[in-house]
C-alpha cells in the first residue's frame, strides 16, 4: 500500500502515492489538528484514493499483457525452421492494417544462442510496441517467451 504518514515542516499528512504509466500520482491531507473522528475519515478517504489508483495500475499492466498476447496464447515472436541458407531463427511480426508501420525482424539462434535471439527480439519488438522490456511486464513476457519458444525448438531437433 502507498498510503504513509508524513512530517513536513512541522505538519502531519497522510502522503498517498502511485506511479501510473510513468507519471507520478500524488495526493496529501494535513492531519494537524485533526480529532480522531476526522483522521479516522481520512484515513479511509486515502485508502480509497489509492485503491482507485492500484485499479488504474492494473488496468494499464493487463493492457500492456493484452499487446503480446490474445485468446492466451502468445502473439508476434516464433520459432522458424532451419533454412538451407542458415539454421533456426527466432522471428518477429507484428503486421499492422497501416503496413507502414508494420515491424519485421529475425535472428540466428546459431549465432546468438537460443536465449541470446529470443532476448534480441523481445528487445526490438517491446520497443516497437512501446514497452518497457525491463518493467515487470516486460520480464514476465520474455519469461513466458523463452519457456514457449524453449519447448519449440526441443520439439523441433528431436524430430
Amino acid at each position: 500500500m502507498s498510503v504513509v504518514l508524513r512530517v513536513m515542516n512541522g505538519k502531519n499528512y497522510i502522503h498517498v502515492r502511485r506511479k501510473i504509466n510513468g507519471t507520478q500520482k500524488q495526493h496529501f491531507t494535513n492531519i494537524s489538528n485533526m480529532s480522531r473522528s476526522e483522521l479516522a475519515k481520512s484515513l479511509i478517504e486515502a485508502r480509497k484514493i489509492d485503491r482507485e489508483w492500484k485499479g488504474e495500475q492494473m488496468c494499464l499492466e493487463s493492457s500492456l499483457v493484452s499487446l503480446f498476447c490474445t485468446a492466451g496464447k502468445l502473439n508476434h515472436i516464433r520459432l522458424a525452421a532451419p533454412s538451407k541458407k542458415e539454421g533456426a531463427s527466432i522471428k518477429c511480426l507484428i503486421a499492422r492494417k497501416d503496413k507502414v508501420h508494420s515491424f519485421h525482424t529475425s535472428r540466428s539462434i546459431n549465432k546468438h544462442g537460443l536465449n541470446g535471439a529470443i532476448e534480441k527480439v523481445f528487445r526490438l519488438m517491446s520497443q516497437n510496441l512501446g514497452v518497457n522490456p525491463d518493467s515487470v511486464v516486460g520480464m514476465l513476457m520474455l519469461s513466458l517467451y523463452k519457456s514457449s519458444l524453449k519447448m519449440a525448438y526441443l520439439e523441433q531437433i528431436s524430430k
